[in-house]
Protein backbone atom coordinates (compact mmCIF):
# COMPACT_ATOMS: atom_id res chain seq x y z
CA UNK A 1 0.00 0.00 0.00
CA UNK A 2 1.58 3.42 -0.71
CA UNK A 3 1.80 6.20 1.29
CA UNK A 4 -0.48 9.54 0.74
CA UNK A 5 2.69 11.54 -0.47
CA UNK A 6 3.70 9.11 -2.77
CA UNK A 7 0.13 8.66 -4.87
CA UNK A 8 0.57 12.22 -5.24
CA UNK A 9 4.02 12.75 -5.71
CA UNK A 10 4.57 12.92 -9.51
CA UNK A 11 6.60 10.35 -11.12
CA UNK A 12 10.59 9.59 -10.49
CA UNK A 13 13.18 10.45 -13.02
CA UNK A 14 13.39 7.40 -14.25
CA UNK A 15 10.23 6.92 -15.38
CA UNK A 16 10.95 10.13 -17.62
CA UNK A 17 13.14 9.25 -19.72
CA UNK A 18 12.10 9.00 -23.93
CA UNK A 19 11.88 5.50 -25.37
CA UNK A 20 14.68 6.75 -27.63
CA UNK A 21 17.46 7.17 -24.36
CA UNK A 22 16.76 4.22 -23.63
CA UNK A 23 19.51 1.72 -23.55
CA UNK A 24 18.71 -2.01 -25.66
CA UNK A 25 18.14 -3.62 -22.54
CA UNK A 26 16.37 -1.75 -20.81
CA UNK A 27 14.43 -0.99 -23.84
CA UNK A 28 14.25 -4.72 -24.46
CA UNK A 29 12.93 -5.14 -20.06
CA UNK A 30 10.59 -2.39 -20.85
CA UNK A 31 8.84 -4.26 -24.03
CA UNK A 32 8.95 -7.86 -22.32
CA UNK A 33 7.15 -6.51 -19.31
CA UNK A 34 4.44 -4.80 -21.47
CA UNK A 35 4.04 -8.09 -23.33
CA UNK A 36 3.79 -9.81 -20.36
CA UNK A 37 0.97 -7.34 -19.39
CA UNK A 38 -1.18 -7.40 -22.09
CA UNK A 39 -0.61 -11.36 -22.07
CA UNK A 40 -1.97 -11.74 -18.65
CA UNK A 41 -4.85 -9.53 -19.17
CA UNK A 42 -5.71 -11.03 -22.41
CA UNK A 43 -5.72 -14.59 -20.64
CA UNK A 44 -7.98 -13.32 -17.22
CA UNK A 45 -9.95 -12.10 -20.38
CA UNK A 46 -10.25 -15.38 -21.69
CA UNK A 47 -10.90 -17.12 -18.39
CA UNK A 48 -13.87 -14.90 -17.96
CA UNK A 49 -15.56 -14.92 -21.03
CA UNK A 50 -15.07 -18.93 -20.91
CA UNK A 51 -16.91 -18.80 -17.14
CA UNK A 52 -19.56 -15.81 -18.34
CA UNK A 53 -19.82 -16.18 -22.20
CA UNK A 54 -22.81 -17.81 -23.77
CA UNK A 55 -21.50 -20.90 -25.33
CA UNK A 56 -22.97 -22.16 -28.87
CA UNK A 57 -25.16 -24.66 -28.73
CA UNK A 58 -25.99 -27.28 -31.38
CA UNK A 59 -29.23 -26.80 -33.14
CA UNK A 60 -30.78 -30.30 -31.89
CA UNK A 61 -29.32 -28.87 -28.71
CA UNK A 62 -31.85 -25.66 -28.81
CA UNK A 63 -34.70 -27.43 -30.28
CA UNK A 64 -34.41 -29.94 -27.49
CA UNK A 65 -34.33 -26.90 -24.77
CA UNK A 66 -37.37 -25.35 -26.29
CA UNK A 67 -39.44 -28.62 -26.57
CA UNK A 68 -38.70 -28.50 -22.53
CA UNK A 69 -39.62 -25.24 -22.20
CA UNK A 70 -42.94 -25.73 -23.91
CA UNK A 71 -44.10 -28.83 -22.97
CA UNK A 72 -43.12 -31.27 -19.95
CA UNK A 73 -43.21 -34.80 -22.45
CA UNK A 74 -43.27 -33.20 -25.56
CA UNK A 75 -46.00 -34.43 -27.56
CA UNK A 76 -48.15 -32.84 -29.86
CA UNK A 77 -45.79 -30.04 -30.62
CA UNK A 78 -43.68 -29.76 -33.62
CA UNK A 79 -40.98 -27.91 -34.53
CA UNK A 80 -40.60 -25.81 -37.86
CA UNK A 81 -37.01 -25.20 -39.42
CA UNK A 82 -35.91 -29.24 -40.31
CA UNK A 83 -32.47 -29.64 -42.05
CA UNK A 84 -32.38 -30.60 -45.64
CA UNK A 85 -31.10 -33.78 -44.54
CA UNK A 86 -34.39 -34.39 -42.75
CA UNK A 87 -36.48 -33.47 -45.33
CA UNK A 88 -34.79 -35.54 -47.65
CA UNK A 89 -35.32 -38.44 -45.16
CA UNK A 90 -38.85 -37.51 -44.76
CA UNK A 91 -39.71 -38.33 -48.54
CA UNK A 92 -41.49 -41.78 -49.30
CA UNK A 93 -42.50 -40.86 -52.49
CA UNK A 94 -40.95 -39.42 -55.61
CA UNK A 95 -38.04 -39.85 -58.15
CA UNK A 96 -34.30 -40.46 -57.32
CA UNK A 97 -33.27 -37.33 -59.41
CA UNK A 98 -35.28 -35.13 -56.72
CA UNK A 99 -38.36 -33.92 -59.79
CA UNK A 100 -41.93 -35.30 -59.92
CA UNK A 101 -44.21 -35.31 -62.65
CA UNK A 102 -47.15 -33.73 -63.28
CA UNK A 103 -49.13 -36.99 -62.52
CA UNK A 104 -49.76 -36.23 -58.26
CA UNK A 105 -51.19 -32.91 -59.12
CA UNK A 106 -54.69 -32.78 -57.85
CA UNK A 107 -57.10 -31.01 -60.85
Amino acid sequence: MLAPQELSAGPSSTHLVARSELTSEKAQKLRNKHRKHKEASRKKLGEIEELYGKKRKSVREEKDKALKGLVKSGKGVTIVGKSAKEIEKGKKRGAEGGEQGGKRLKL
